[in-house]
């Protein structure tokens, strides 16, 4: 007897399914008769593309003082919400910005954030990376915090090889964040460049107050291009 494909449009990989169980081809990271939540191991993402993504156990680390860390959930099973791409897992943290301690971190502080929203061809020469990317969630790891990102643009890969329409991890120092440098908003989209740096064993993009993040405009974007078109230009390291 044939049974109806109900495939989840977020989920699935297509709306054919087993004519005989029913199931579904589920995108990676997802399970379910219907591909409607996310495996253990995994969380939620904001992207159609990669609506689960991998939640890395402590071995995986970067090699700093962790006694704070955490991997931000239970590593359970969640459910993948069409409306919202999609959806916050019961993991996702919808806290969409970073407030000051009092003022603690002033001195530390000083004027950073005028270095990290400079664009530049000088400061695109001096970056491993320079991408735009729309942040989707976030994890904290001790002294740093790691954003999960779609990559929607790539103007120089890095040693990372970071590439177009993928999902991603950008690091940044906890302390810089509470400076505003960068100063981030979950489902934003910026213009990013940082540095290469070793993360949990394996080369990622870090952005810190040495770097740039601005809001993805069309100036910045073109901005970029131009710079990008210019690459041959920048002094040999």
């Amino acid at each position: 007897m044939c049974k109806v494909c109900d495939c989840h449009p977020v989920g699935s990989l297509g709306r054919t399914c087993n004519m005989t169980t029913g199931q579904c081809p589920c995108k990676d990271g997802v399970t379910g008769l219907t591909c409607n939540r996310c495996r253990k191991g995994y969380q939620q993402s904001r992207s159609p593309i990669a609506p689960c993504i991998r939640v890395h156990h402590v071995d995986e680390l970067p090699p700093i003082n962790t006694n704070r860390a955490s991997s931000g959930g239970n590593g359970g099973e969640s459910d993948v919400n069409e409306e919202d791409a999609e959806a916050d897992g019961a993991r996702y943290d919808d806290d969409d910005d970073y407030e000051d301690d009092e003022g603690q971190y002033d001195e530390e502080c000083a004027n950073c954030h005028l270095r990290t929203t400079e664009l530049s061809f000088s400061r695109f020469c001096k970056r491993n990376f320079a991408i735009q990317a729309t942040l989707l969630a976030r994890e904290e790891f001790g002294d740093w915090v790691r954003f999960s990102i779609e990559v929607n643009d790539v103007f120089k890969a890095g040693a990372a090889k970071v590439r177009r329409g993928t999902i991603d991890s950008l690091w940044v120092p906890r302390a810089d964040l509470r400076c505003r440098c960068p100063n981030v908003k979950l489902k934003t989209s910026y213009v990013i460049l940082g540095s290469d740096q070793m993360h949990g064993g394996r080369i990622s993009m870090t952005g810190d107050r040495n770097g740039s993040v601005l809001d993805a405009s069309e100036e910045s974007v073109r901005r970029l291009r131009r710079y990008q078109s210019r690459t041959r230009r920048c002094p040999k390291k």
